[in-house]
């Protein structure tokens, strides 16, 4: 067997200018799609070289399928002060939810600066630290790779956190279960990637269209669990799911109701309990058969 010999290549003769070439790249479905499976969730590019004030952020993103905001600030160089400034400037300019700072280094000082953010910050925002290399085999073309250097300790903050209720916790503990029965149906891992679990009653995932993502959730008051659509009405083309409830249910084999909400919900709900823990797998076997089915039906309206 013949192996090629691994080299790295210099940043700056892949991308020579960080925002006409690397931030430009990065907005790519390729670019972020190399930096959501780093960060270990799925970010949506929405805008490069965004304004903030009189200065301008590298990329302005969006986590998939939510309305919270992801800013990423990039430099193909050693990570330095005027960039960590700008980097807060930006999150805080952008009511961030998340912010990200890309480094070709980073050094000691700012790696310890985004920690002491993490652990002190509210716990609505996290900061990701990350390192890009650019590697090639023989005369192959060169391939980014992205390092997390630091990134927000969630579970950390989730376990010590004492304003969680019973209700919360239960939940965080409802989401890693899913996770855990989805990982091995191979079928819904080809459709969505897994979302971290959070103590919350609902867990989005994009279906790869603007203005329409689709969600699982689960309620204690009501005793149900439930699969929605939502739809943008920011996205006047998707509006047409709105005429063809009747044509959805038929396909989908279960009423849908719609909500009343400004960006209407689909939902298609049945009865569960969660506090009767020997029917969660029940529940996950039902949102790994209806969510992809879900996705489905509505993506043929737009194919």
């Amino acid at each position: 067997m013949k192996l090629g010999e691994l080299r790295r290549v210099p940043l700056r003769d892949v991308w020579k200018n960080e925002a006409r070439d690397f931030s430009r790249w990065l907005a790519t479905k390729d670019g972020i799609s190399l930096l959501s499976e780093a960060v270990g969730f799925e970010i949506e590019p929405m805008e490069t070289e965004s304004a903030v004030g009189k200065y301008s952020l590298d990329v302005l993103g969006k986590v998939a399928g939510t309305e919270q905001t992801v800013v990423i600030e990039n430099q193909i160089e050693d990570s330095n002060h005027d960039h960590l400034g700008k980097l807060i400037t930006y999150a805080a300019g952008k009511d961030a939810s998340c912010a990200i700072w890309i480094v070709k280094r980073a050094n000691d000082e700012h790696r310890k600066a985004i920690e002491f953010l993490n652990n002190t910050s509210k716990n609505s925002i996290g900061y990701f630290l990350l390192e890009i290399e650019a590697w090639r085999i023989g005369d192959s073309d060169p391939a980014p790779k992205f390092n997390v250097v630091e990134a927000p300790n969630d579970w950390g903050r989730i376990i010590n956190d004492p304003t969680l209720t019973p209700t919360s916790k239960l939940c965080q503990r409802f989401w890693e279960g899913f996770n855990a029965y989805a990982s091995e149906r191979q079928d819904f891992l080809n459709v969505f990637k897994l979302r971290k679990p959070q103590p919350q009653n609902w867990c989005d995932f994009a279906i790869g269209r603007s203005g329409i993502w689709m969600s699982a959730s689960v309620s204690d008051y009501y005793k149900r669990i439930r699969v929605t659509a939502y739809v943008s009405r920011k996205h006047e083309e998707n509006l047409v799911l709105l005429e063809n409830i009747a044509s959805l249910s038929k396909t989908m084999g279960a009423d849908i109701e719609m909500g009343q909400s400004e960006d209407k919900t689909l939902n298609i709900s049945r009865d569960f309990d969660i506090r009767d823990e020997s029917k969660w797998p029940e529940a996950f076997s039902w949102y790994c058969d209806m969510l992809p089915k879900y996705r489905t039906a509505v993506l043929a309206f737009f194919a």
